[in-house]
């Protein structure tokens, strides 16, 4: 198999979901909608500080691979966007953007990266402990390509990612989610051997809590 020819079941699973929710939000009502802010900020407003939503830790490994027990540890912020919806009953459609900040280890190899991307959370509130499905795709720039005799293959490289994960402890104040995420450079480069995680995220810290 050549080496920029990845199977990247993730990357096709968040494709077509979002997908199949922009066709939901392109024909609903506009009853649908609820709205976080005044209709006079709504338009070209960016996320800042007041939109921040969670703040939450991650810890992830590679198994398998070239990149096999290349280990993620990582500080994420959720940034709330504008509008969330409702595409199934009982169901919320809330996206944001999420900024990450961490290093990526490999034996005593190890590189900083930073990640900015947008994500979306469904969350079933049908049950008493309410449930969520996560999808993302993010930009992510790592100091450096090598680990080790390695080589990711350049230092710009896309996160896509999809988590499965519940709300839980008092007033449902924290999450936990098992994610699972690919990361490659898309093929830029003839190096691109890619690598899959899976890991836990952590959020200790949801505003309005």
């Amino acid at each position: 198999m050549a080496a920029n020819t990845i199977k990247n079941p993730t990357s096709r699973i968040v494709g077509i979901t979002f997908l199949v929710l922009l066709f939901q939000v392109s024909s609903a009502e506009p009853s649908n909608f609820g709205r976080d802010i005044t209709p006079e900020t709504d338009l070209f407003r960016v996320p800042l500080v007041g939109d921040l939503n969670r703040i939450g830790i991650r810890a992830a490994t590679a198994h398998g691979g070239e990149f096999d027990r290349l280990n993620q540890f990582a500080l994420f912020l959720d940034f709330g966007l504008p509008k969330t919806w409702s595409p199934w009953p009982d169901v919320t459609a809330d996206p944001r953007l999420t900024f990450e900040v961490g290093q990526f280890r490999l034996g005593d190899d190890h590189r900083l990266f930073a990640s900015l991307g947008p994500a979306l959370r469904l969350t079933n509130h049908r049950w008493r402990t309410p449930m969520f499905l996560d999808l993302g795709l993010s930009p992510t720039v790592i100091d450096g390509s090598r680990y080790e005799d390695r080589d990711l293959g350049t230092s710009f490289n896309l996160t896509s990612h999809i988590a499965l994960g519940m709300h839980f402890g008092r007033q449902n104040s924290s999450t936990v989610s098992l994610r699972y995420q690919h990361i490659s450079n898309g093929g830029i480069n003839h190096t691109n051997p890619g690598t899959n995680m899976i890991g836990l995220d952590f959020v200790f810290w949801i505003k309005g809590r």
